[in-house]
C-alpha cells in the first residue's frame, strides 16, 4: 500500500498531494495518517488541487485537511500569469534596447534561444 503525503507552505495551506508511489517525501511534508479524523482521502485526490483562478483549495487546520473557504481564498496573491510575465518581458527587453543596453539583433538572438529552450522553435 503506498501512502498519501501533502506538502505545505508557511500558512499551512496544501500546496502539493502526492502518492509515495510516485515521489519521495521531503522534509516537513505531512503523511495523510497524521491527520485527526476518519478520511477519505480519495475524494480530496480526484478533485483539482487549485481553483480555476489559480488559488489553493486546501489547507491543514487543527491537525485537518479541510477545503479552504471562498472568503480565505480571496486573500491570496496570485502568481503572475503568463501573459502578465509576457508583458513585463517586453517592456523590460524595449528598456533596454531603448537604453543602449542590447541592440535590437541581440534581443532578437536572445528571444531565439529562449523559444529553442521552450520548444517554440
Amino acid at each position: 500500500m503506498y501512502n498519501l503525503y501533502v506538502s505545505t507552505d508557511e500558512n499551512n495551506i496544501v500546496t502539493a498531494m502526492y502518492l509515495d508511489l510516485f515521489e519521495e517525501p521531503k522534509e516537513g511534508d505531512i503523511a495523510a495518517e497524521s491527520f485527526e479524523g476518519e478520511y477519505d482521502f480519495s475524494l480530496h485526490c480526484g478533485r483539482v488541487l487549485q481553483d480555476n483562478d489559480g488559488h489553493y483549495n486546501y489547507k491543514i487546520s487543527d491537525g485537518r485537511l479541510m477545503l479552504r473557504t471562498d472568503s480565505e481564498k480571496a486573500d491570496d496573491t496570485l502568481p503572475e500569469t503568463a501573459e502578465e510575465k509576457a508583458e513585463k518581458f517586453d517592456a523590460l527587453s524595449a528598456l533596454l534596447v531603448e537604453k543602449g543596453i542590447l541592440t535590437q539583433e541581440e534581443m532578437d538572438g536572445l528571444m531565439a534561444k529562449t523559444d529553442e529552450t521552450e520548444g517554440k522553435v
